[in-house]
């Protein structure tokens, strides 16, 4: 994905995620959390990435 902003709503198995391009586009979906790495994988190391705020967050930010 080029330059974006990701903002992810995050449960105990799964999240789903928005993400918006520079350009407008939008891509919404969800992914399990034992698949969390491979959605990391989509960003550069630079791409804001807003988490909602639960008790696995730490867990979820550790690994992207």
């Amino acid at each position: 994905m080029g330059t974006c902003n990701a903002g992810v709503d995050l449960h105990r198995n799964n999240f789903t995620y928005c993400v918006r391009t520079k350009d407008g586009e939008e891509a919404v979906g969800k992914y399990s959390i034992q698949k969390l790495r491979l959605f990391a994988g989509q960003f550069g190391k630079r791409v804001p990435v807003e988490v909602e705020a639960t008790g696995n967050t730490w867990m979820f930010c550790e690994e992207i």
